[in-house]
């Protein structure tokens, strides 16, 4: 459309939409903080009733009176009176008052190791009022929806800008007045107008960020870095959470911020496509000379005025003449089958995010750890979803992330309790997928609607995710009845709404539609592919192709041995602490019963060991209960004992990295992916800048070096050093492959070479295992699958470069080149020799923007 063009000519992605996107994306870092945060500040711990007064007067040991005064696993009742007959060792109850039970009219008595204080703890809501927790959550789920419905329609009406500064200082100060709250009546109440303030940031900040200044082809960049931006702040509210736990002090410290954000939000700059909307064309045309300055285009700003805004943008200026409200979204088929469809993915999404989000406390791991667990799936997640959602399209990525996340809800169900850590892995991998399904339907919900009711209908799609939020911790209760069921619920919903997604129409490589009849006049328009016209002209799936899949796929093979590699360089073997040097006298396995205590299964204890010897345990009538009274213990200073098993030498037995170091064994894998991660963004821009081949092949060369440097080093932090850049380098590996495979393959055949890749990396995790056996040693595997890196290196010289990039970046002369020689290769020279510049200058490609 006519405005594309028109930022193209004042800068493209030029220095203002870099800056504006940093501004706006800083706020997003702290969005997570308040749609999770009761996870922290409504924690549930472990408690019991208040013990009766006379029983605390008694002097008796804190056990023993808990004993004596409430039932055993009883955290809502206590006895009448105190049953002193449970002290005695053979005691028995007297004549019926052990029954006799009452609810605790004094109050509770809460486990404070944790969380020192919550909302549960202020306000006892626990027992029968322990649905007022969700009710909580779901009055500020209320609040969410409400603003959407508000806020929508206003920033149409008022503005995007506006409507952003002014929910900044809603958000900051109702926040600010939750962590004062005297009553819990008052604490929903601001709470609810908080939710109220997030509806509307999300919806202007993804407008001004996203879609109303960004030109098409960054538009799915820009959203997915916002997403990261919300993951992030999924990693920082787990360590503010940490640092600071009473609830008060953390409802405070994740609200103030946003006054910030209101003092600066005065400088951000109004949607130009809006003032044009609204008929105010003067200030749109100040905000492009604006804009048009920032970006050193000064002189192009200079040219624009009112009647070439008028010559780029008629379509959208007499559209402005015409009023349009709510209704527009159901009044016309296409717009009506769109809204239905997006109503459907938004709640589903919704609901099923936070129905697993909001219930950290129930998968029996640190809630800290959980938290950071789930804010790190995020990464891959949309690292795929921008991948598929550039390459595949909207529609598909949409699709897919609801049913696998559904799937992966459901299938939870079959898993019996006791096998947590499975349980745990399928939660995560369904947050995950609704997490790229949020990432997608951000930026999808914005291309399928016209600029004119863009906004109205993002604040509709919003209402339906918050309904779907609203609804998830009231279907938790009802697990009180039937456990199995809200997984049901949560698993279904997803897997119908990715049905439903198929309908949509596919916006991948369109401009934004300005009008509503630009959307009813045949749907989403379809540009012309005249490169997929000319490679089928060239041989199609020809020789040159099915050449370079196989020599992009044999890479791919070593790719899930670097992802996966710590499953074995990092293997945890069996160990205990190595005994102390008394005790090495004696000969056999004596020592390691006399120095290392036992723990619950008979087995020596990890992570500690005696102070001194228990010689007694060599007597004849000793047992192993007898090794724990009394006897003193300490840390392993003289290190640890490994057993040789499975990992005969991995880089936990080389520095040691367990018992109060064993996170560094994740701290690690982290590292990596936080190396992936930066790598997705660096290499994505760098090989727009300078070309997807030279990329490739310098992320093959700093794989196998920095791969055959982790084998070599010396400290455990050079070894993560390595395996930071090794993990970038992954990255532009896997972008560079799948740019190339995508931009030199027939339309018709992506799906299956897209297959073929999918393939090539799930047998490389095959090969990972059969490499993994064959050398024990870390060292050595590192090695392994890192040295076929320089060979890909090699090779990779003679790819040919993506003649779709050279065209865009204005190489149209080696552009020819390359593909007169795909043409000899695939058997068409004649069809090539046919090519000229001119035939060049006639692809439908987007220019690059200088």
């Amino acid at each position: 459309m006519a405005f594309a063009s028109l930022l193209e000519h004042v800068g493209g992605m030029g220095r203002f939409q870099v800056a504006s996107v940093l501004l706006l994306a800083l706020p997003v870092l702290m969005m997570a903080s308040h749609n999770l945060l009761q996870n922290f500040t409504a924690a549930s711990s472990d408690h019991h009733c208040r013990l009766h007064w006379e029983a605390n007067a008694t002097g008796l040991d804190p056990q023993d009176l808990l004993r004596v005064s409430v039932p055993h696993g009883d955290q809502c009742r206590r006895f009448v009176t105190p049953q002193w007959w449970l002290l005695e060792v053979n005691g028995s109850a007297p004549n019926s008052s052990w029954l006799e039970t009452e609810p605790c009219h004094d109050g509770w008595t809460y486990d404070r190791s944790i969380f020192t204080s919550t909302i549960i703890t202020e306000w006892d809501l626990v027992c029968s009022s322990r649905g007022l927790k969700q009710l909580a959550q779901s009055l500020y789920m209320a609040g969410v929806l409400v603003g959407g419905i508000v806020f929508g329609g206003l920033s149409d009406r008022f503005g995007r800008r506006s409507l952003l500064t002014w929910c900044y200082l809603q958000m900051g100060t109702m926040g600010t007045c939750s962590s004062f709250a005297p009553t819990f009546a008052v604490y929903c109440l601001f709470r609810f107008l908080t939710g109220m303030a997030f509806s509307g940031i999300v919806l202007n900040s993804v407008s001004l960020s996203a879609l109303e200044w960004m030109p098409t082809r960054t538009r799915a960049l820009v959203g997915t870095f916002m997403g990261y931006c919300y993951t992030t702040g999924q990693f920082l509210l787990a360590g503010i959470a940490y640092a600071v736990p009473d609830w008060r002090w953390l409802q405070l410290t994740v609200s103030l911020p946003f006054f910030c954000f209101f003092l600066y939000s005065w400088w951000l700059t109004e949607s130009a496509r809006w003032l044009v909307m609204v008929g105010k064309s003067h200030q749109a045309l100040k905000e492009l000379q604006k804009v048009a300055r920032i970006n050193g285009k000064k002189e192009e700003g200079d040219k624009l005025d009112i009647e070439v805004l008028r010559s780029y943008m008629q379509k959208e200026m007499a559209s402005s003449k015409s009023r349009h409200t709510v209704l527009d979204l159901v009044r016309t088929p296409i717009l009506r089958r769109i809204s239905c469809c997006l109503c459907f993915v938004w709640f589903s999404t919704s609901f099923a995010y936070y129905g697993l989000a909001m219930d950290l406390q129930n998968f029996d791991f640190n809630i800290y750890v959980i938290q950071l667990v789930f804010g790190a799936v995020d990464i891959p997640a949309k690292l795929v979803s921008i991948l598929t959602i550039t390459f595949v399209g909207r529609r598909f990525t949409q699709s897919i992330a609801l049913i696998l996340a559904g799937l992966a809800i459901l299938t939870n169900i079959l898993v019996p309790r006791d096998l947590r850590m499975l349980r745990t892995a399928l939660a995560v991998f369904g947050k995950g997928c609704l997490a790229a399904s949020f990432n997608c339907v951000f930026l999808y919900t914005g291309e399928l609607y016209p600029t004119v009711i863009r906004q109205t209908g993002m604040g509709l799609a919003n209402t339906m995710a918050r309904l779907g939020s609203i609804t998830a911790p009231l279907v938790k209760m009802v697990g009180e009845v039937f456990p199995a069921l809200p997984f049901i619920i949560y698993g279904a919903a997803p897997v119908v709404s990715g049905l439903v997604a198929i309908l949509l129409p596919e916006t991948r490589d369109m401009a934004l539609p300005e009008t509503v009849e630009e959307v009813e006049g045949s749907s989403i328009p379809h540009p012309t592919m005249t490169f997929v016209e000319l490679l089928a002209r060239l041989g199609g799936m020809g020789r040159f192709q099915v050449t370079y899949v196989a020599a992009l796929a044999i890479p791919l093979l070593m790719l899930a041995s670097h992802n996966l590699l710590q499953n074995f360089t990092a293997g945890v073997p069996e160990h205990h602490c190595r005994p102390r040097p008394v005790a090495n006298d004696s000969a056999g396995d004596v020592p390691l019963l006399i120095s290392i205590p036992s723990d619950g299964h008979h087995r020596p204890q990890r992570c500690r060991r005696y102070v001194e010897p228990q010689w007694h345990l060599l007597e004849v009538n000793s047992t192993v209960n007898d090794t724990a009274n009394g006897a003193a213990t300490e840390p392993c200073h003289d290190g640890w004992t490994y057993h040789d098993g499975v990992f005969a030498h991995t880089i936990v037995t080389e520095w040691d990295l367990v018992c109060e170091s064993k996170t560094l064994r994740q701290v690690a894998q982290s590292i990596y992916m936080a190396g992936i991660l930066l790598g997705s963004g660096l290499f994505g821009i760098l090989s727009d800048k300078f070309g997807r081949r030279a990329l490739l092949t310098w992320c093959y060369l700093q794989l196998g070096v920095t791969g055959a440097g982790t084998a070599a080093a010396p400290t455990f932090i050079v070894y993560c050093l390595c395996r930071f850049l090794a993990g970038l380098a992954m990255a532009g590996v896997s972008l560079n492959s799948a740019s190339l495979c995508m931009e030199w393959i027939p339309t018709e055949a992506r799906a299956v070479v897209g297959t073929i890749n999918g393939y090539c990396y799930t047998l490389g995790q095959f090969v990972l295992a059969a490499v993994a056996f064959g050398l024990p040693h870390w060292r050595w595997l590192q090695l392994a699958v890192s040295l076929p890196f320089f060979l890909f290196f090699l090779y990779s010289w003679l790819f040919v470069e993506s003649a779709r990039w050279q065209v865009i970046s204005g190489r149209p002369d080696l552009a020819l080149k390359g593909l007169r020689k795909v043409a000899r290769i695939n058997g068409r020279k004649e069809e090539g020799d046919k090519l000229s510049e001119e035939v060049m200058g006639l692809l439908q490609i987007p220019p690059k923007s200088p």
